[in-house]
């Protein structure tokens, strides 16, 4: 393609590659065009995309939308004209009649950038955002208008703008520069009569329509031609230049990326820039404006405008008293300045219009309060900081304050107490600055005690922060606290709010989702959610994922700090809503391991499409249940056996980052409460289903343990279900142990009493434990026994429909066959067997069936189907987190590249085995080291 990108916006949109005019596509494509015009060559998110396009209500498929929108951009543009990155699109070329037109009015050729407009601007396009841009390209040109305007009066050419000041009157009655240009030409051209007859229009005009008086500098101008005398062009008001920008901090530290945001966006020319800083109390919002405002203050020669609003209080400051304060610091006389709000503002807009001023609004309330605050034409440039997310102040760039990082927030610490101090001590201020929840005031208080206390050391400031109930109490210094400042804005809160608030802290997780928020505070999903999206603007909530809710970690020992007595009603709707979830899951996943007669629950839980789903939610909520269930188990009065039932549902959590001693140790704990109540059916469950995971884990010396006394507490009892379980996990114990024959006999045992419960227990256990015992005869080397136990569980597994079951027993028949060197029997089992477990999400028996595959491809000298085999044998293997299988789809990996000629591939096989085997402690290790010495 020839020729370079011009995009015009000033009109109608156009697109024009040299002196080609290219299809600019229909309307929201010319929207998603606009919006990377207008920010030139930074980057675009793609929710800043899907919001222009839809507001605040975009479809659920809103991001492939704007995905579709931006290739079809790259076809008309060109491949390269929009490339797409981590930081968002941008346009490689943006060059545009917007962009012209801000600059010709920097250098105040007000004409030639008139004359770049073709109409309304951004003609066609719908929604907010394009309103929004509209109306602020309008009023840039409407302020270059009267410039140009004002320009040819002080050039004499009264009499040729007296037409063009009639029609624009007209069209903007309440824009009283207009009429004051207008009065200024008639009463140079000698026609004194009309001029004042434009006053007194004006001021019907206004009285009629605002009940208000006109400005008084239109006031005064008519005193003036009443007088006879000719005014000067520009406007009498003193240049003062005002210079109220507080000191900047000596020890600010950090914020690098947000300063040079702030600095970017501030000096940037163009429509006027204004960026919003937003973050909770005590994150160090004015610090970085003022920061940031230093650093550009050179940029604004006119001067620097500063106002603490006080918006986190309950009175914050009004914008019309701010005004009257700023007007005053600009050189308007007291008597000038007129009463009305609207009045204040207009004439503020004047006063700075051809300045470059830098104002900085500290501390605001909302939108509605800076508003009335805003330069009406370019030069200027405004940074506002607020507590609320500020996202209905059109044009603003948002930036949002998180904590510090632990760097940033040591360097702080340092800054203020001195690196002699701290030297000593390294650890301890990492504790110091990490209980701060690395929060710039809470790591500033903790600092200035330190340093105003030269015989403490940083290790007693340590020791006193560990207590979270006293923590915000040690964060005081004279009359700095972190509690004060948390306690502005949690004043500010409506009722329902501060209910969700304190409510929301009171789960010991990292986060909240959704459906456990609703539970706590006992209201439907909406509801729910908008009091949560509602605290998240006014910074007392993070939502790092989407129906996800946490807090900074000192906002949470304020908020539970608040709550009192309803924090308990609060924990036993979440553990109902916990119970009743965990057990909708399992019934799908593995309903042999449901306890039965459970407690009854109110709440009804989740509803799950299926095994899939509950399968990723246990995969995906297992912290944050297991975090929960551990605050559960603390609870005096909590139910023995529903605290065993949600312990014991960890052991269907399928992830290779799952916690096992976590997990076990609550299992651990479940069992204890149990044994302490008397509840030997829930400490039963609980120690079989830490045995279960400890086998899982190839840990059979401390599963055998947890089954030995399971079984202790099965005698006498009649559960033949819980006994099957408890003897088979037994047996498995001891066959990992290396205690076969022991092993062996425990199982026929756990089979015997699988068949003679068969009509209560069901297909799939009786399956498995026919499966298992066919595995342990095949690996005493009595094949033909294996077989046979192996089709006699098949028989039961198929006609039942049994999946899992028959899908373990073709694993151990396929084994069994592979053992007997039959690999064409063996392949056409493990390859159904493999894709059974995999539709079943159970990666280490899948892993098992690929590997058995790769053998018995091997014997069959089929070697490059083998390595593919046993690549996804290893894949599988890492993605359960099975470390003896981990270990053995490596070696075995290792065996088939030697057969193809790979062998330093091989070789780094067998190290990663070796590695594998000897973090474990298996016997393999020794096997390793021998073939790697060989």
């Amino acid at each position: 393609m020839e020729g370079r990108l011009r995009f015009e916006l000033l009109g109608p949109v156009h697109v024009w590659r040299g002196s080609a005019r290219l299809p600019a596509g229909p309307p929201q494509l010319q929207l998603v065009l606009a919006v990377l015009v207008l920010a030139g060559e930074r980057p675009v998110s793609t929710d800043r995309l899907v919001e222009a396009l839809w507001g605040e209500r975009p479809p659920r498929t809103a991001r492939g939308v704007v995905s579709t929108y931006l290739s079809r951009l790259r076809g008309v543009l060109g491949a390269q004209a929009v490339v797409s990155g981590p930081a968002g699109h941008a346009l490689t070329e943006s060059a545009s009649d917007v962009a012209d037109f801000t600059d010709l009015i920097r250098r105040k050729e007000y004409g030639e950038a008139l004359r770049l407009w073709r109409g309304e601007p951004l003609a066609g396009l719908d929604g907010d955002w394009a309103a929004a841009r509209r109306a602020q390209l309008k009023e840039s040109m409407l302020t270059a208008r009267e410039a140009w305007l004002e320009q040819r009066l002080a050039q004499d050419r009264h009499a040729e703008v007296i037409t063009e000041l009639t029609e624009l009157c007209a069209a903007y009655p309440f824009r009283e520069n207009l009429r004051r240009l207008l009065m200024l030409a008639l009463h140079r051209s000698g026609r004194r009569a009309e001029a004042l007859a434009v006053f007194t229009d004006t001021q019907t005009y206004l009285v009629e329509e605002l009940g208000i008086e006109p400005s008084p500098a239109l006031a005064e101008l008519r005193r003036t031609i009443l007088d006879a005398e000719t005014p000067p062009a520009a406007p009498s008001v003193p240049a003062a230049v005002p210079a109220q920008l507080p000191a900047d901090l000596a020890d600010f530290t950090g914020r690098a990326e947000q300063v040079a945001q702030i600095t970017e966006v501030l000096t940037r020319p163009g429509t006027l820039p204004i960026v919003t800083v937003s973050g909770g109390g005590g994150v160090g919002k004015t610090s970085l404006a003022v920061h940031g405002a230093h650093r550009v203050r050179d940029r604004f020669p006119d001067g620097q405008l500063h106002v603490d609003l006080r918006g986190a209080g309950p009175d914050p400051v009004p914008p019309a008293g701010v005004l009257a304060r700023f007007l005053r610091a600009l050189g308007v006389g007291e008597r000038r300045i007129p009463e009305s709000l609207a009045d204040r503002s207009a004439l503020f807009r004047s006063v700075l219009a051809g300045r470059r001023v830098l104002l900085v609004l500290d501390n605001a309330a909302s939108a509605a309060q800076v508003t009335p605050l805003l330069p009406g034409g370019d030069g200027c440039a405004v940074l506002v900081t607020s507590r609320a997310r500020m996202t209905d102040l059109p044009g603003a760039r948002v930036v949002d304050l998180a904590a510090l990082d632990p760097a940033e927030a040591t360097g702080l610490f340092v800054a203020v107490v001195g690196a002699h101090r701290v030297r000593p001590e390294p650890e301890a201020v990492a504790d110091v600055v990490a209980a701060c929840g690395y929060l710039p005031l809470a790591v500033r208080v903790a600092a200035a005690r330190i340093a105003s206390r030269p015989s403490w050391r940083i290790a007693d400031l340590a020791a006193r922060l560990a207590d979270e109930r006293t923590r915000l109490a040690q964060l005081r210094v004279q009359d700095t606290s972190v509690e004060s400042s948390f306690a502005l804005s949690y004043g500010q809160l409506s009722e329902p709010q501060a209910r969700a608030f304190r409510l929301l802290a009171v789960p010991e997780t990292q986060d909240v989702p959704l459906a456990a928020a609703q539970a706590l505070l006992g209201l439907d999903e909406d509801e729910t959610e908008e009091l949560c999206e509602n605290l998240v603007d006014l910074n007392l909530l993070q939502s790092r994922a989407p129906a996800r809710y946490g807090y900074h970690d000192l906002l949470r020992v304020y908020a539970r700090g608040q709550a009192g007595a309803e924090s308990a009603a609060a924990l036993d709707r979440l553990m109902d809503f916990c119970l009743a979830s965990t057990r909708r899951a399992v019934h799908l996943l593995n309903p042999q391991s449901v306890i039965p007669e459970g407690v009854p629950t109110t709440a009804e839980g989740l509803d799950f499409a299926g095994r899939d789903a509950a399968g990723a939610w246990m995969r995906g909520e297992w912290p944050w249940l297991l975090a929960a269930t551990r605050q559960f188990l603390k609870l005096p009065g909590a139910h023995p056996l529903a605290l065993t039932e949600l312990a014991v549902s960890f052991q269907n959590v399928r992830d290779n980052g799952v916690d096992v001693d976590a997990i076990v140790r609550a299992m651990r704990d479940a069992a204890g409460r149990a044994a302490e109540q008397g509840e030997r059916q829930a400490e039963t469950w609980a120690r079989t289903a830490a045995g279960f995971v400890l086998l899982g884990r190839d840990r059979p010396r401390e599963a055998g343990e947890e089954m030995d006394r399971a079984r202790e507490l099965l005698e006498g009892r009649q559960d033949p279900v819980l006994e099957v379980r408890v003897i088979n996990s037994q047996a498995m114990a001891r066959w990992n142990l290396g205690r076969r024959d022991e092993g062996l006999a425990i199982m026929e045992q756990a089979v015997a009493a699988a068949d003679d419960a068969a009509e209560q227990l069901g297909v799939y256990p009786r399956v498995v434990m026919h499966a298992n015992l066919s595995a342990m005869l095949r690996e005493q080397g009595r094949t033909d026994e294996a077989v046979d136990r192996g089709l006699h569980a098949l028989a039961i597994a198929d006609p039942a429909g049994d999946v899992d079951g028959g899908a373990i027993t073709r694993l151990h028949l396929g084994l069994a066959h592979l053992q007997a060197e039959r690999p064409g029997e063996a392949i056409v089992l493990l390859e159904r067997a493999a894709e059974m477990f995999e539709r079943l999400r159970n990666p280490w028996q899948a892993a098992r069936c690929h590997g058995a595959l790769a053998r018995a491809l091997m014997l069959e000298d089929r070697d490059r189907q083998a390595v593919a085999h046993a690549e996804r044998a290893v894949a599988l293997s890492d993605e359960s987190g099975q470390e003896l299988e981990r270990g053995r789809s490596r070696r075995l990996l290792a065996d088939v590249l030697d057969r193809i000629g790979q062998t330093d591939r091989a070789l780094a096989c067998r190290q990663e085995a070796l590695e594998v085997f000897e973090r474990i402690g298996a016997p393999e290790a020794a096997q390793i080291r021998a073939a790697l010495r060989s």
